[in-house]
């Protein structure tokens, strides 16, 4: 039935077949090909996806090594980055506490703040420049505001009133962080000097930090259960608390680590007293300031280690290998392990034509990640994401933002668009228009795979609605980062609204982006603060962050009769995705989904028919009612014996403008009486299939064939001797 579909919507794991089914076609040259070599189960493409269900380490032990030491590589740069960067503040505060010491009063004054010697604790001197932020950041401006009530003229007074007002909200950010850095600096003091006094209490630190380091690995082991307790609705709540107290405690020792670390710099290992800062000459110590601040600086702008050092490139490579390759009949001639490339496999997006031999237009979807809106500089605290879809024609951003590709020459790292802006000049365009008398304007281009990959992206720091700052902290330092930056090569000034102004700290952050691109997209990443469009790279996630069942494509374009699998883990049979795309539909697109029973179903469907759309003979009888499902497991946690009357559901979406109306077939995986004894006894072995957890990337050949041979069931018992018009 292939020919008859128009669309192919994929979303996350979706996005693995859709993307083999549309390359098979293609690569076959017409759609009646690409049918027949599916439906033999025992053709070449179908045994190679059967044998590399183990598709992230198909070679077994050597591809786990290769594995390990691809995290522990991109775990050590990506500390490295910030170990450069973050030591900054602490080398050159001590750099300029040593250049003062030649002053009578400032020896007089740093002599408060080194510790006695009978005693192991101090303050920091960096509580001098809380006080002053505190004097010239809060007392003045928050003054200065009550002074206003001096000025007659009304506007006058009411712009100098918010111009105070962010002045003292800066100065209370400015005041707040530098009090943060004189605790930490003041701990790294004492546990510097604890070290050089107690040898105990060196084991006892070194224990501390060797159990943190040993929880990175337990991270990136269970990175998958983590991503799936930030989305967890019911009883995981002190989970995900105690995931985000991990996450804030790490960053914490990770910045009194460095702390520690810039003392032993300022001391060279000894006690710290008054005299021997007297004793040691500055100038090596501002050049050895100085060159560390270059090198930092240096390595900051490539911009491409921040994607290199994730796990995104080796994620979408072995999906390629293992799906793409699938398609490429050039492997089955040609000997070559699914570890190594075949520059056959993948192709450039815009070269994706699936549908000129007869399949249907594939579109990928993807989140873009937004916890601070680029149009309102407001905090995201529902969404935190928009919708990107790629599709053949172009893609779309949001509701309302859309672009063409252009008929230019690709190069290897670009390809062109044309922005349809719906918006007036100067207000917010994710897509804005070139400047100039140009129409078009380059955008990093992706690959096939590589769009999978990103759709896919399901466990990383961003993650739409689920993203939350202690989960990504923790993410973050684990380096558990799939996501991708993308580049839309649009400066912030382009695309922002000139209503809205930036807020100080925003200006301070785009000016520590624009100095220190690279790290600076990390600390974002690591501390949830996601700008979408708003910024040059926008981090995209898995399409599912937004919406799981990849209808919502689908019903912007009205499409009359959408078929949708809906296959995310749901042991509970609480059809949380439809909700969210319910939820979505009507707010978005003015679009209210309503189930349907089987008699009103078979209206519906009649009235399709008439209006001269294709549907597919179903059977009825399988169309049940949300509530006729029932959970996979039984309250004993032992494999039930089925999971509801039938398999599917049906639902009617009607458009408010102009009136129209589409119907959705859902597919969901259940059990029923009736089933091969092969799949009855994988169920009784592990009882949540087929609702196991969607973080299993490892598939043998078992659970393989009987989520295949499940489908297959499933689609045979629903859609019936189809209809032809």
């Amino acid at each position: 039935m292939l020919k008859h579909f128009d669309f192919l919507s994929t979303v996350s794991g979706g996005g693995y077949f859709g993307s083999f089914l549309s390359r098979l076609i293609q690569r076959r040259g017409s759609v009646a090909e690409a049918e027949r070599e599916i439906t033999n189960r025992d053709s070449w493409s179908i045994r190679w996806l059967r044998e590399n269900g183990y598709y992230l380490a198909p070679s077994g032990t050597s591809d786990v090594w290769m594995i390990l030491a691809q995290v522990v590589r991109n775990w050590v740069s990506v500390h490295v980055v910030l170990i450069g960067v973050f030591a900054l503040p602490f080398l050159f505060g001590n750099a300029v506490r040593r250049s003062f010491h030649d002053s009578d009063f400032w020896r007089k004054l740093d002599a408060q703040f080194i510790p006695a010697p009978d005693s192991a604790w101090a303050w920091s001197p960096w509580l001098l420049l809380v006080a002053l932020f505190a004097v010239l950041g809060m007392l003045v401006p928050g003054t200065l505001y009550w002074t206003t009530q001096c000025i007659r003229n009304r506007d006058l007074e009411r712009d100098m009133q918010k111009f105070w007002t962010r002045f003292l909200g800066t100065g209370l950010m400015l005041t707040v962080f530098t009090a943060l850095v004189a605790l930490v600096d003041s701990v790294g003091l004492w546990i510097y000097k604890m070290i050089l006094w107690s040898p105990n209490f060196t084991v006892g630190i070194g224990a501390v930090y060797a159990v943190a380091a040993g929880g990175f690995g337990s991270v990136q082991r269970f990175a998958g259960k983590l991503t799936e307790l930030a989305g967890a609705q019911k009883t995981n709540l002190p989970l995900k608390r105690l995931a985000g107290i991990a996450g804030f405690v790490w960053a914490l020792l990770f910045w009194i680590a460095l702390a520690t670390l810039g003392h032993l710099a300022l001391w060279w290992g000894r006690i710290p007293q008054a005299e021997f800062l007297n004793e040691d000459t500055v100038e090596s110590y501002w050049v050895s300031a100085g060159v560390w601040m270059a090198v930092v600086c240096g390595l900051s702008q490539v911009w491409g280690f921040v994607n290199l050092s994730s796990h995104n490139r080796f994620y979408s490579s072995r999906l390629r290998r293992a799906y793409l390759g699938a398609a490429n009949e050039k492997r089955q001639t040609e000997e070559q392990r699914i570890s190594e490339n075949h520059k056959d496999d993948d192709d450039a997006w815009t070269a994706h034509t699936p549908h000129a031999f007869g399949g249907p237009l594939h579109i990928v979807n993807t989140t873009v990640n937004e916890t601070i809106s680029g149009k309102s500089q407001v905090e995201q605290r529902d969404r935190k994401g928009i919708s990107l879809a790629v599709g053949p024609a172009g893609m779309s951003a949001s509701v309302d933002y859309h672009a063409l590709w252009a008929p230019k020459p690709q190069t290897g790292s670009e390809v062109h668009i044309a922005p349809i802006a719906l918006g007036t000049e100067g207000t917010f365009n994710i897509f804005p228009k070139p400047a100039g008398d140009e129409t078009t304007r380059a955008v990093e281009s992706l690959t096939i795979g590589q769009w999978m990959g990103i759709s896919g992206a399901a466990f990383s720091t961003g993650a739409g609605a689920n993203t939350s700052t202690g989960l990504s902290l923790l993410l973050g330092f684990a380096n558990v980062r799939l996501g991708y930056w993308w580049d839309s090569k649009v400066k912030p000034r382009e695309r922002q609204d000139q209503r809205t102004p930036l807020a100080n700290s925003q200006r301070i952050s785009m000016a520590i982006a624009w100095c220190m691109p690279a790290p600076h997209s990390l600390v974002d990443e690591m501390l949830a603060r996601f700008h979408g469009p708003a910024h040059q790279h926008w981090y995209l996630s898995d399409g599912g962050h937004f919406e799981n069942t990849a209808c919502y494509e689908l019903i912007r374009r009205r499409v009359r009769f959408i078929l949708c699998l809906d296959c995310g883990q749901d042991a509970d049979m609480m059809f949380e995705d439809i909700g969210n795309l319910t939820r979505k539909a009507r707010i978005d697109f003015g679009a209210e989904i309503t189930f349907l029973s089987s008699d009103n179903a078979k209206v519906e469907m009649a009235a399709i028919a008439k209006r001269g759309g294709w549907v597919p003979d179903v059977n009825m009888e399988l169309i049940c009612c949300p509530e006729d499902f029932i959970p996979v497991k039984t309250k004993d946690n032992s494999a039930a014996k089925d999971t509801g009357k039938g398999h599917a559901l049906m639902a009617k979406v009607t458009y408010s403008e102009p009136k129209q109306t589409s119907v959705i077939l859902f597919l969901k995986p259940s059990l029923t009486s009736g089933l091969p004894a092969d799949i009855q006894h994988y169920h009784r072995a592990q009882p949540d299939f087929p609702q196991q957890t969607t973080a299993d990337q490892f598939f043998d050949e078992a659970q393989w064939e009987s989520y295949r041979r499940l489908g297959e069931h499933i689609a045979d018992a629903v859609i019936r001797e189809r209809a032809e018009n």
